[in-house]
């Protein structure tokens, strides 16, 4: 059967979709939590949303938010480092972070009789990250290396350069990870001070 590809394709009969209900609640401490139940595998998916993103930085301190989020799991009330990710490893899952502009997100996936567990190291994770000398040190070598590398890498100098001319001065218009100078600025109490700012639970949103 010949096509002819001059013409665009008749569009089709939409397809029924029926999304699952959604129950929302509001905790005491202004954690929004949503909840959508789906029937099939054992599996349980979170997500949380916290409406801080880069364009929170301060202009002097590009890259203040990705560096807090990325400290946040490395390590929380009584665990280090090591043992808050061997907890998790240990209920089948990992801590995946994402920092966009205007909002950060913390989530996993696991065999849902793990849920309570991974749910509470979660929210240790958030409350009470230790911010160790030693790994605010870490995380920021990381990083200057990684922007070091960046340097060379053509679709990074792309990047940014189309951030600076749309956005300009504009929260919008600088990348993650910052700059060499901002980073290398950051102290570890500056972190730590964002942290309570930025990273509260009034605001955010649990997704179930």
């Amino acid at each position: 059967m010949a096509v002819d590809r001059s013409r665009l394709p008749a569009v089709g009969t939409p397809a029924d979709v029926a999304f699952p209900p959604v129950s929302r609640c509001t905790l005491e401490g202004g954690l929004d939590v949503r909840t959508v139940e789906r029937a099939g595998l054992p599996l349980a998916s979170v997500i949380l949303v916290v409406p801080s993103g880069t364009a929170r930085d301060p202009h002097d301190r590009q890259g203040l938010t990705s560096l807090t989020a990325g400290l946040v799991d490395e390590g929380a009330g009584a665990l280090d480092a090591i043992a808050l990710h061997e907890a998790f490893a240990r209920l089948g899952t990992h801590i995946e972070t994402d920092v966009g502009a205007d909002a950060t997100t913390f989530g996993f996936t696991l065999v849902d009789r793990h849920f309570e567990a991974a749910l509470a190291l979660l929210g240790s994770m958030l409350a009470s990250p230790r911010f160790e000398h030693g790994d605010f040190a870490r995380e920021r070598d990381l990083r200057l290396s990684r922007l070091l590398q960046m340097r060379e890498m053509p679709p990074a100098i792309a990047d940014r350069a189309m951030l600076t001319s749309v956005y300009g001065e504009h929260p919008y218009g600088h990348g993650a990870l910052g700059t060499e100078a901002s980073i290398s600025a950051m102290t570890r109490d500056e972190i730590a001070a964002h942290h309570t700012v930025a990273f509260g639970s009034t605001g955010a949103t649990l997704v179930v």
